[in-house]
């Protein structure tokens, strides 16, 4: 019962607004949401939606990827990115897990900003993340860490393959997560 209620908490953790806030870095890659770079670069920032679905794995220790589903599949969740040429944001409003087995987490606003992205050298509309991060988020008395995010999405159309890595503290299991964002549908550990 200690280990399902400690994994409930790390999930808690995927439906605050701490999580996806702590990895935020704007100042660090001159990036504000407000439409122009923090250093006077003057870089245009736009918002595009994606709608998919929003899923939560376990990982197996030092693995990357998804193993065992924590949560029921969010469908139809629409994703904001403002989006600049060298990085972007995620915004997800009303979000509501539902751990299985144990019924929904609290409704939260979901955001991230300053995602460092590269071009693909093969296709110019295609960009690829591979962000490293360490960052403590409180929960509940206790703590977790955002690893990383990576993942692919498109500049023009609907495509998003997105995985947000974080792990709980020992008071959560030593727990590793393996949060999918997969737009227009979720194919991620099926």
């Amino acid at each position: 019962m200690k280990k399902i209620y400690s994994i409930a908490m790390l999930l808690m953790l995927v439906a605050s607004v701490s999580f996806f806030s702590s990895c935020n870095k704007d100042d660090d890659n001159g990036v504000n949401m407000g439409g122009s770079d923090v250093n006077g670069g003057g870089s245009e920032v736009e918002t595009k939606t994606y709608i998919g679905t929003l899923k939560v794995f376990s990982r197996e220790p030092n693995s990357e990827e998804p193993s065992v589903q924590l949560t029921v599949p969010v469908d139809n969740q629409s994703i904001n990115m403002p989006l600049s040429s060298s990085a972007f944001g995620l915004s997800i409003e009303d979000l509501v897990l539902e751990i299985i087995g144990m019924g929904p987490t609290p409704s939260s606003n979901l955001s991230i900003s300053g995602v460092p992205y590269t071009v693909s050298s093969s296709d110019a509309d295609l960009c690829v993340v591979d962000y490293v991060c360490d960052v403590q988020i409180d929960i509940l008395g206790t703590y977790a860490t955002v690893t990383k995010i990576k993942g692919s999405f498109s500049k023009s159309s609907n495509v998003m393959n997105l995985a947000i890595l974080a792990t709980g503290s020992p008071e959560l299991l030593d727990q590793d997560v393996y949060i999918s964002v997969v737009c227009p549908s979720a194919s991620a550990g099926e």
